[in-house]
């Protein structure tokens, strides 16, 4: 794959959890990326800073976080990298669907950790029509069944035919295509997750998690809930190698790529 560096054209969006603020949630990355991109810190309207009480959020408010969101990187004259934490992912990746062409790559870290409310976000994942993005939130939501989120969401939906991550994830596989989006061909996504266990805790999830930790197609770290707070060197590190490691030009290889590497860990076809 060719690689290029954006980081002297390609601004970068971070876009804080709902229970923190921009002021806190990214204090080590606006010391560390700020000398290298253009910085923008993303609020979400109407969400509940730390030391407040920690109100669900509700669909309206984050449609309101979207059109912001969306409406802010229309203006901006060169792609954009989004970085989102938590219940901002969700806000994330729906923008990547309406601007097509204006997004060089998204960073998710830790996107299922901070829900509230499991119904109310199975209920937005059912609704959401890119489901192939959802092959990279696959780690538990520590307030729910101790399954894998998105194993909820398609037992919700009946769907599921097999208790098991890895059944499931190669019964998909079998009756997919996985079709790109044309509105998310040329995004490169990096995931950044903070369970030491995201598929569960069975033998199978076990040796997954395994191959998983060594995956060269799904960046993966075991470093708590906020790890770019926590971990802010190992984290900035793996931004900035993703972001100056993407193409636009490559991107559809690597799906392909991503597709057979999963079909091979699942156990064939």
């Amino acid at each position: 794959m060719t690689s290029h560096d954006p980081s002297s054209v390609t601004p970068i969006y971070f876009i804080h959890d709902w229970y923190t603020d921009a002021a806190s949630d990214w204090e080590p990355q606006q010391l560390y990326f700020t000398n290298r991109h253009p910085c923008r810190f993303f609020s979400l309207p109407g969400h509940a800073p730390a030391g407040e009480a920690q109100m669900p959020p509700r669909q309206p408010v984050l449609d309101v976080a979207l059109s912001r969101l969306v409406s802010a990187i229309q203006e901006e004259s060169e792609p954009v990298s989004l970085v989102a934490h938590g219940i901002s992912s969700i806000v994330a990746l729906k923008a990547a669907a309406f601007l097509p062409g204006k997004l060089a790559s998204l960073v998710l870290i830790a996107p299922a950790y901070s829900v509230a409310g499991p119904r109310w976000l199975a209920r937005l994942a059912s609704r959401w029509p890119f489901p192939g993005v959802f092959l990279y939130l696959l780690w538990n939501d520590p307030n729910g069944e101790h399954l894998p989120l998105f194993q909820r969401f398609q037992r919700r939906r009946a769907a599921l035919r097999s208790r098991w991550a890895a059944a499931y994830l190669r019964d998909l596989i079998d009756r997919t295509e996985f079709p790109v989006p044309e509105e998310l061909s040329e995004l490169h996504i990096c995931l950044i997750a903070g369970d030491s266990d995201p598929l569960g805790s069975t033998p199978q999830a076990e040796e997954l998690n395994g191959r998983l930790n060594r995956s060269q197609l799904i960046r993966y770290a075991h470093l708590g809930h906020s790890p770019h707070l926590e971990e802010p060197i190992i984290l900035n590190d793996a931004i900035l190698s993703f972001l100056q490691s993407t193409s636009k030009k490559g991107w559809r290889r690597q799906w392909r790529k991503l597709r057979n590497w999963i079909k091979n860990l699942m156990g064939g076809q």
